[in-house]
């Protein structure tokens, strides 16, 4: 519903042809998610886990557009590294397989959560020749009874 009435109140700002324009565009958005964690992971974990982003960004609509340069990294803080000798390998301990989905599920929804906090917490803006964008919170000030009590646990 709140996609809905921001296409309404767009419209009435910008014209009736808008949302039809909009629409018809090609894709051009790109994000980056970064995911950190403590939890002791190799790199192919490390992989796996950024891969998971994708869902939770997928769950705010996003669909991963031709014209996209979405991008995840993930990193773990667990081991200092020691300065290895040369040639000397580093070997580390790391999670069993078997404990990843809890961390696959919490990448998810860490990036949900972090896209709709980015959008409905941004503040309005002036860009370029003077050009102003409303913030969701301004153009629909009632966005919180739309979305519900259990969608604002985060906000």
């Amino acid at each position: 519903p709140v996609g809905k009435l921001l296409c309404e109140r767009l419209a009435a700002q910008w014209g009736a042809g808008y949302p039809a324009r909009e629409a018809a565009a090609p894709e051009k958005g790109s994000i980056i998610m970064v995911l950190a964690t403590d939890a002791p992971l190799d790199i192919a974990q490390l992989g796996r886990l950024a891969q998971r982003a994708g869902n939770g960004l997928a769950r705010t609509g996003s669909i991963y557009g031709h014209g996209s340069g979405d991008v995840a990294v993930a990193f773990s803080t667990a081991h200092a590294l020691p300065w290895p000798e040369a040639g000397e390998p580093v070997l580390l301990p790391h999670a069993p397989d078997s404990c990843l989905d809890v961390l696959f599920q919490a990448a998810a929804e860490a990036t949900e959560q972090a896209v709709f906090k980015a959008l409905f917490l941004a503040e309005p803006i002036v860009g370029r020749e003077g050009r102003r964008r409303l913030s969701i919170r301004e153009a629909l000030p009632e966005w919180r009874e739309i979305v519900g009590k259990e969608a604002l646990c985060a906000f």
